[in-house]
């Protein structure tokens, strides 16, 4: 899977110093804004992908369905340095993990973890994705690994 995603990220043209330095640039733009519209605001809740997890071993980083493009929600505001958890918070009709991603303020991580364990206890205790045998799902508390 990193084999893949090293091919993906660098089959485009190498950027230039100048290129890169503006990228830098437009990064702390944008954070300085997102600053200033979270002056009374302490936390984002927002989804962590635009679909359940992926099961295990079949995420990609090919354009189309993707981490790339399916995870657009959180990749942003990761980009921007702010501290952020991710939580499961629910699960697909296949059993899957759905998240919510807690965003913070620079600097207040302890509040970021503080609100990402009280949805950890209001959700209850987690339960794993069922395991796939053979394309049947198996209940994960009913299956014993080698």
């Amino acid at each position: 899977m990193f084999r893949e995603y090293l091919a993906y990220a660098t089959s485009g043209d190498s950027i230039t110093l100048d290129q890169f330095t503006k990228a830098c640039e437009d990064r702390d733009l944008l954070r300085a804004d997102i600053l200033r519209q979270m002056r009374d605001t302490s936390v984002l809740l927002l989804p962590v992908s635009n679909s359940p997890a992926f099961r295990h071993g079949q995420g990609n980083y090919l354009p189309g369905a993707g981490y790339r493009d399916t995870m657009r929600f959180s990749q942003w505001l990761n980009l921007t340095g702010f501290p952020g958890a991710s939580v499961p918070v629910g699960v697909s009709n296949e059993g899957l993990p759905i998240g919510v991603q807690v965003i913070g303020r620079p600097f207040e991580d302890e509040l970021v973890l503080a609100v990402a364990e009280a949805i950890e206890k209001a959700r209850g205790p987690w339960q794993p994705p069922p395991i796939v045998v053979a394309e049947t799902a198996v209940p994960a508390s009913t299956t014993t690994l080698p």
